[in-house]
């Protein structure tokens, strides 16, 4: 077990190594998707639910960015974006609003229409999403409900709310 938490907190502080891991995730099932079905724009999609969503950590720095600004801090680089748990510490903050438990659930309930490419489309969006956010439930969630959109809506997006503390 020692030796998990060791590999989990690598990958909580490496935003380089975390990313890698989402690629990796996202390539495997769009290719695997892109074979099964013959539709090589699968591969994309799956990189879409499953790499691309994190832009949404944009918004985090960006917030932690015009807190500076208001303080007159220069504290601060583009290259910090690549340090989350350093500007997300100091902000108190977690918004990553693209993710979110109840959006898996509504993508699912998508993937289940009558138009073939649609619902193929969707389903491997929902899935590489899926695996996205289990991946990011266990390498970075500090509770069970962590990356629940609306239950850090409820907490004001609090960082101790996101940790469990």
């Amino acid at each position: 077990m020692r030796v998990l938490n060791k590999i989990f907190y690598k990958i909580r502080e490496s935003v380089f190594i975390h990313e890698l891991g989402h690629l990796f995730l996202s390539l495997s099932f769009g290719l695997f998707y892109s074979l099964l079905f013959g539709d090589l724009s699968l591969l994309f999609v799956s990189l879409l639910g499953g790499f691309f969503i994190d832009v949404d950590h944009m918004i985090d720095f960006l917030y932690f960015v015009t807190k500076e600004i208001s303080k007159n801090s220069n504290n601060y680089r583009l290259s910090d974006f690549f340090r989350p748990s350093w500007y997300i510490r100091k902000t108190g903050k977690v918004f990553v609003i693209l993710h979110g438990w109840e959006y898996v659930l509504i993508l699912f309930y998508l993937s289940f229409g009558k138009e073939q490419f649609f619902y193929m489309t969707v389903f491997v969006f929902s899935l590489s999403y899926f695996f996205h956010m289990l991946y990011d439930q266990i390498t970075s969630a500090g509770t069970l409900l962590s990356y629940f959109f609306l239950y850090r809506l409820f907490k004001r997006f609090n960082l101790k709310a996101f940790d469990g503390q």
